[in-house]
């Protein structure tokens, strides 16, 4: 039976002043469907050497969106292609293990931060032990996403990160990692735990630095043109926390969706108080949840002044305007029947916790 939302749990957990239990179980419960799903895709020989393998490399196949997409969901891949595609993660990890294998062509993980090319195996640089999220910097995978977040594929092609930019990347994202770290080790594993990799690419239709992710790829965040000058330390460090949130809520919702009916169509109806954009009413409560943990990390940054703080000011100002422009749940009341109760709570519950800090502080 599906534990509830609470809100106070929930919000806690945003808060980063607690403990990642909520996460940690969101992300146990996950892995669990992933694992059986992939299990019911297997051919004897694959389910034989998944066995052989030692827990780690049993633990990156089962947490590789590519694999959770093609397994978990209806899959993308002609039917009996996901077979084949899944035996071939199993035999990236035994032999990245230690396992012999021979392949007449370059094979990528699944996860898309190493290739096997004749064998050898060619990592993408990663983060420290401290923070062990996989990086891909421009796998088959990563090549093929929809930045526009429109679709979950696109086929044009776009230009590669030079060895160079991928060097400064690496650096600007170890320092984001160890910022988050000192100031907030729960945050920091907040992270880590709902990130299961995280994709660097140039997108040449725009400028921008942004990120993004998908309730179909769960745990695969993406940050676009992080080569440009725009892509700072505080732009980096609020996509990955902002992605991580998103995370954890597709992996909560995946047996009970937030929305039905009407509200579960993704079309746009609900202005949000922080873009003025117009939203789909399970991205607009999705968003009240983000935003709540945005506030709280520019909060600590302040206070800590582990960020430059013209920055930090900044970004806290603008996650937390939504939250005093008149109540969040009133704007969905059209479609309160089609809501999750327990979500509808949880997000008055964030907001009022938000108004009464506001408040205090005046």
């Amino acid at each position: 039976m599906r534990n509830a939302l609470n809100g106070d749990t929930l919000g806690d957990a945003l808060s980063w002043v607690g403990d990642t239990a909520l996460a940690e179980r969101v992300d146990s419960d996950f892995s669990a469907e992933c694992e059986f799903a992939l299990l019911e895709h297997l051919t004897p020989a694959a389910a034989e050497l998944l066995d052989r393998i030692g827990a780690r490399s049993r633990r990156r196949i089962v947490r590789a969106p590519e694999v959770a997409r093609q397994t978990l969901f209806a899959p993308t891949l002609p039917r009996e292609q996901v077979a084949p595609f899944v035996a071939s993660a199993i035999e990236v990890e035994a032999a990245l293990a230690g396992a012999a294998f021979a392949a007449p062509e370059a094979r990528w993980s699944a996860l898309g931060d190493v290739v096997l090319d004749d064998g050898v195996p060619r990592w993408w640089p990663t983060l420290d032990d401290a923070h062990p999220i996989p990086l891909d910097f421009g796998s088959p995978w990563a090549q093929r996403i929809d930045l526009s977040g429109r679709l979950e594929f696109d086929e044009a092609p776009r230009p590669a990160l030079s060895d160079d930019e991928v060097r400064g990347i690496h650096g600007r994202l170890l320092e984001v990692m160890g910022l988050l770290q000192q100031l907030s080790p729960t945050m920091s594993r907040f992270v880590c735990v709902c990130t299961r990799v995280l994709v660097l690419q140039v997108d040449p239709s725009s400028h921008a630095v942004a990120s993004g992710s998908n309730g179909r790829f769960v745990g695969r965040s993406f940050i676009t043109n992080p080569q440009s000058p725009g892509a700072t330390i505080d732009c980096l460090a609020e996509g990955v926390v902002h992605e991580s949130i998103h995370a954890l809520i597709y992996g909560e919702s995946l047996r009970s969706p937030w929305t039905d009916g009407e509200a579960a169509v993704e079309v746009p109806r609900v202005e949000s108080p922080w873009t003025g954009r117009a939203l789909p009413v399970r991205p607009f409560l999705e968003a009240a949840c983000v935003w709540f943990g945005l506030v709280h990390l520019w909060t600590l940054a302040l206070h800590q002044q582990r960020f430059e703080r013209e920055a930090a000011h900044t970004r806290l100002m603008r996650s937390l305007r939504g939250f005093c422009r008149g109540s969040l749940v009133d704007r969905v009341q059209p479609w309160w029947t089609e809501i999750r109760p327990d979500v509808l709570e949880a997000v008055d519950c964030l907001q009022a916790r938000i108004r009464e800090a506001v408040g205090d502080a005046r």
